[in-house]
Protein backbone atom coordinates (compact mmCIF):
# COMPACT_ATOMS: atom_id res chain seq x y z
CA UNK A 1 0.00 0.00 0.00
CA UNK A 2 3.10 2.62 0.96
CA UNK A 3 4.19 2.04 -2.80
CA UNK A 4 0.66 2.97 -4.00
CA UNK A 5 0.50 6.03 -1.86
CA UNK A 6 3.88 6.91 -2.52
CA UNK A 7 2.93 7.24 -6.17
CA UNK A 8 -0.67 8.57 -6.09
CA UNK A 9 -1.07 10.35 -2.37
CA UNK A 10 -4.05 11.64 -3.48
CA UNK A 11 -5.98 8.84 -4.04
CA UNK A 12 -6.27 7.99 -0.46
CA UNK A 13 -7.88 11.48 -0.12
CA UNK A 14 -11.44 11.61 0.74
CA UNK A 15 -13.66 14.54 0.05
CA UNK A 16 -10.87 17.04 -0.65
CA UNK A 17 -11.60 20.03 -3.05
CA UNK A 18 -9.16 22.67 -4.74
CA UNK A 19 -6.38 22.16 -1.68
CA UNK A 20 -2.95 21.65 -3.49
CA UNK A 21 -0.26 19.98 -1.96
CA UNK A 22 -2.37 18.84 0.95
CA UNK A 23 -0.05 16.20 2.51
CA UNK A 24 3.06 18.65 3.04
CA UNK A 25 -0.11 20.67 5.59
CA UNK A 26 0.58 20.97 9.51
CA UNK A 27 -1.61 19.23 11.39
CA UNK A 28 -1.97 19.44 15.39
CA UNK A 29 -3.26 17.37 17.72
CA UNK A 30 -3.44 18.69 21.67
CA UNK A 31 -2.74 15.97 24.04
CA UNK A 32 -2.23 15.18 27.53
CA UNK A 33 1.62 16.25 29.03
CA UNK A 34 1.52 12.37 30.44
CA UNK A 35 0.06 10.88 27.47
CA UNK A 36 2.81 12.75 25.47
CA UNK A 37 5.08 10.97 27.77
CA UNK A 38 4.19 7.63 27.00
CA UNK A 39 4.05 8.13 23.27
CA UNK A 40 7.72 9.43 24.25
CA UNK A 41 8.49 6.05 26.08
CA UNK A 42 6.44 3.41 23.77
CA UNK A 43 7.47 4.93 20.35
CA UNK A 44 3.43 5.01 19.13
CA UNK A 45 0.83 6.75 18.60
CA UNK A 46 -2.76 5.54 17.95
CA UNK A 47 -5.75 5.02 15.94
CA UNK A 48 -9.00 4.81 17.29
CA UNK A 49 -12.63 2.95 16.85
CA UNK A 50 -14.86 5.06 15.78
CA UNK A 51 -17.59 3.31 18.30
CA UNK A 52 -15.65 5.56 20.34
CA UNK A 53 -16.61 9.33 19.11
CA UNK A 54 -19.02 10.92 21.31
CA UNK A 55 -20.87 13.03 18.53
CA UNK A 56 -23.71 10.93 17.98
CA UNK A 57 -24.51 11.95 14.07
CA UNK A 58 -21.16 11.15 13.67
CA UNK A 59 -20.54 7.59 11.81
CA UNK A 60 -24.55 7.80 11.55
CA UNK A 61 -24.47 5.30 8.38
CA UNK A 62 -23.02 2.47 11.01
CA UNK A 63 -26.14 3.23 13.15
CA UNK A 64 -28.54 2.49 10.23
CA UNK A 65 -30.75 -0.16 8.70
CA UNK A 66 -31.35 -0.13 4.69
CA UNK A 67 -34.24 -1.65 3.32
CA UNK A 68 -33.10 -4.34 0.52
CA UNK A 69 -34.91 -6.97 -1.23
CA UNK A 70 -34.80 -9.28 1.47
CA UNK A 71 -34.99 -7.33 4.26
CA UNK A 72 -33.17 -4.64 6.23
CA UNK A 73 -29.10 -4.73 6.38
CA UNK A 74 -27.59 -3.61 9.29
CA UNK A 75 -23.98 -2.37 8.88
CA UNK A 76 -23.36 -1.86 12.68
CA UNK A 77 -20.62 -4.08 11.76
CA UNK A 78 -18.50 -1.34 9.99
CA UNK A 79 -18.42 0.53 13.96
CA UNK A 80 -15.79 -2.34 15.00
CA UNK A 81 -14.48 -2.14 11.81
CA UNK A 82 -12.89 1.55 11.27
CA UNK A 83 -10.37 3.50 13.03
CA UNK A 84 -9.55 6.85 12.84
CA UNK A 85 -7.30 9.47 13.91
CA UNK A 86 -8.33 13.23 15.11
CA UNK A 87 -5.73 15.90 14.33
CA UNK A 88 -6.55 20.00 13.29
CA UNK A 89 -5.65 22.58 11.56
CA UNK A 90 -6.07 25.03 14.35
CA UNK A 91 -2.71 26.15 15.38
CA UNK A 92 -2.89 27.86 18.32
CA UNK A 93 -6.89 28.85 19.69
CA UNK A 94 -8.24 29.25 22.99
CA UNK A 95 -11.10 27.08 22.35
CA UNK A 96 -8.51 24.40 21.57
CA UNK A 97 -6.72 24.87 24.61
CA UNK A 98 -9.79 25.26 27.19
CA UNK A 99 -11.06 22.51 25.61
CA UNK A 100 -8.33 19.69 25.34
CA UNK A 101 -6.57 21.23 28.05
CA UNK A 102 -8.65 22.34 31.13
CA UNK A 103 -6.21 21.17 33.66
CA UNK A 104 -3.29 23.27 32.04
CA UNK A 105 -1.54 20.04 31.60
CA UNK A 106 -2.32 20.18 27.58
CA UNK A 107 0.12 20.23 24.93
CA UNK A 108 -0.14 20.46 21.19
CA UNK A 109 2.00 18.43 19.11
CA UNK A 110 2.50 18.84 15.24
CA UNK A 111 3.38 17.01 12.45
CA UNK A 112 2.40 16.46 8.40
CA UNK A 113 -0.64 14.72 7.09
CA UNK A 114 2.07 12.85 4.74
CA UNK A 115 4.60 11.60 7.65
CA UNK A 116 1.81 10.23 10.01
CA UNK A 117 -0.87 8.39 6.55
CA UNK A 118 3.01 7.17 5.97
CA UNK A 119 3.10 6.02 9.40
CA UNK A 120 -0.61 4.01 9.34
CA UNK A 121 -0.01 2.79 5.86
CA UNK A 122 3.20 1.12 7.16
CA UNK A 123 1.40 -0.28 9.93
CA UNK A 124 -1.75 -1.63 7.70
CA UNK A 125 1.61 -3.18 5.33
CA UNK A 126 2.21 -5.36 8.05
CA UNK A 127 -0.48 -6.78 8.52
CA UNK A 128 -3.37 -8.65 6.52
CA UNK A 129 -5.61 -7.62 8.62
CA UNK A 130 -6.37 -3.92 6.95
CA UNK A 131 -8.59 -3.14 4.02
CA UNK A 132 -7.59 0.40 3.42
CA UNK A 133 -5.97 3.75 5.04
CA UNK A 134 -7.94 6.52 3.94
CA UNK A 135 -8.28 10.30 4.75
CA UNK A 136 -9.51 13.91 4.70
CA UNK A 137 -11.12 17.08 5.87
CA UNK A 138 -13.82 17.09 8.23
CA UNK A 139 -17.18 19.00 6.16
CA UNK A 140 -19.15 20.84 9.27
CA UNK A 141 -23.03 20.50 8.29
CA UNK A 142 -25.64 21.64 10.05
CA UNK A 143 -28.01 19.18 11.37
CA UNK A 144 -30.74 19.75 9.29
CA UNK A 145 -28.10 19.28 6.41
CA UNK A 146 -27.20 15.80 7.84
CA UNK A 147 -31.11 14.46 8.25
CA UNK A 148 -31.21 15.79 4.51
CA UNK A 149 -28.28 13.56 3.40
CA UNK A 150 -29.92 10.73 5.66
CA UNK A 151 -32.93 10.92 3.79
CA UNK A 152 -31.75 11.17 0.02
CA UNK A 153 -29.44 8.58 0.48
CA UNK A 154 -29.31 6.39 -2.09
CA UNK A 155 -30.52 2.75 -0.74
CA UNK A 156 -29.29 0.57 -3.69
CA UNK A 157 -25.55 1.77 -3.83
CA UNK A 158 -25.27 1.81 -0.08
CA UNK A 159 -25.84 -1.51 -0.72
CA UNK A 160 -23.53 -1.70 -3.46
CA UNK A 161 -20.59 -0.06 -1.73
CA UNK A 162 -21.12 0.18 2.09
CA UNK A 163 -17.55 1.17 2.66
CA UNK A 164 -17.60 4.16 0.43
CA UNK A 165 -20.44 5.79 2.87
CA UNK A 166 -18.59 4.44 5.81
CA UNK A 167 -15.82 6.21 4.82
CA UNK A 168 -17.13 9.70 3.77
CA UNK A 169 -19.41 9.74 6.89
CA UNK A 170 -16.35 9.72 9.02
CA UNK A 171 -15.75 13.12 7.52
CA UNK A 172 -18.76 14.81 8.34
CA UNK A 173 -19.47 16.73 11.58
CA UNK A 174 -22.02 19.01 13.12
CA UNK A 175 -21.07 22.54 12.31
CA UNK A 176 -21.72 23.22 16.06
CA UNK A 177 -17.81 21.33 16.27
CA UNK A 178 -16.65 23.66 13.55
CA UNK A 179 -14.17 24.98 15.60
CA UNK A 180 -12.17 22.41 15.66
CA UNK A 181 -11.06 22.57 11.98
CA UNK A 182 -10.41 18.65 11.87
CA UNK A 183 -7.98 16.37 9.41
CA UNK A 184 -8.90 12.55 9.76
CA UNK A 185 -6.97 9.53 8.82
CA UNK A 186 -9.49 6.44 8.87
CA UNK A 187 -8.18 2.94 8.73
CA UNK A 188 -10.84 0.18 7.53
CA UNK A 189 -10.49 -3.26 8.42
CA UNK A 190 -11.66 -6.62 6.64
CA UNK A 191 -12.93 -7.87 10.16
CA UNK A 192 -14.45 -6.52 13.27
CA UNK A 193 -11.62 -6.11 15.83
CA UNK A 194 -12.48 -6.54 19.84
CA UNK A 195 -9.72 -3.71 20.96
CA UNK A 196 -10.65 0.10 20.89
CA UNK A 197 -7.36 1.58 19.92
CA UNK A 198 -4.51 -0.17 17.76
CA UNK A 199 -0.74 1.37 18.13
CA UNK A 200 1.09 2.85 15.27
CA UNK A 201 4.60 2.63 15.66
CA UNK A 202 6.52 5.72 15.33
CA UNK A 203 9.70 7.88 15.37
CA UNK A 204 8.70 10.66 17.73
CA UNK A 205 11.64 13.06 16.99
CA UNK A 206 10.79 12.54 13.25
CA UNK A 207 7.39 12.22 13.50
CA UNK A 208 6.26 14.74 15.83
CA UNK A 209 8.05 18.31 14.57
CA UNK A 210 7.28 20.61 17.41
CA UNK A 211 5.92 20.91 21.30
CA UNK A 212 3.78 23.82 22.46
CA UNK A 213 2.71 23.86 25.90
CA UNK A 214 -0.46 25.59 27.54
CA UNK A 215 -0.14 28.90 27.41
CA UNK A 216 -1.42 29.45 31.31
CA UNK A 217 1.10 27.38 32.91
CA UNK A 218 3.66 29.53 34.54
CA UNK A 219 7.37 29.84 33.29
CA UNK A 220 9.02 28.20 35.81
CA UNK A 221 6.59 24.86 35.27
CA UNK A 222 7.31 25.38 31.54
CA UNK A 223 10.96 25.24 32.30
CA UNK A 224 10.94 22.17 34.68
CA UNK A 225 8.92 19.57 31.80
CA UNK A 226 10.78 20.95 29.12
CA UNK A 227 13.77 19.39 30.69
CA UNK A 228 11.45 16.61 31.32
CA UNK A 229 10.77 15.99 27.74
CA UNK A 230 14.68 16.53 26.68
CA UNK A 231 15.30 13.85 29.08
CA UNK A 232 13.33 11.21 27.89
CA UNK A 233 15.10 11.85 24.41
CA UNK A 234 12.83 14.24 22.74
CA UNK A 235 14.87 16.78 20.49
CA UNK A 236 12.73 18.77 18.51
CA UNK A 237 11.19 22.37 19.50
CA UNK A 238 9.50 22.87 22.77
CA UNK A 239 7.78 26.15 23.02
CA UNK A 240 5.17 27.99 25.63
CA UNK A 241 1.93 29.43 24.02
CA UNK A 242 2.35 33.07 23.94
CA UNK A 243 -1.76 33.42 22.95
CA UNK A 244 -1.82 35.27 27.02
CA UNK A 245 1.08 37.13 26.49
CA UNK A 246 0.86 40.63 26.43
CA UNK A 247 3.89 42.53 25.14
CA UNK A 248 5.61 46.11 26.42
CA UNK A 249 3.71 48.28 25.06
CA UNK A 250 5.14 51.73 25.08
CA UNK A 251 3.14 54.53 23.83
CA UNK A 252 4.64 57.58 22.71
Amino acid sequence: MLKEYLKNPDSFLQGVVGKENLNQYDIYKYVDFFRFMEIMKTNTLSITKISKWEDVYENWFTKCRIQSETGYVDFSRFQNMTFGSCWSFQYNTDAMWRIYSHDRNGIRIKTKIDKYMRAIISKADESSEFKRVYSGVVAYRKKKEIEDIIKKTNARVALERPESYVVNNCLVKRSEFSHEREFRFIALFKTERHEDYISIAIDPNDIIESVMFDPRISDAEFGIRKSVLRDIGYTKTITKSHLYSLPDYQIG
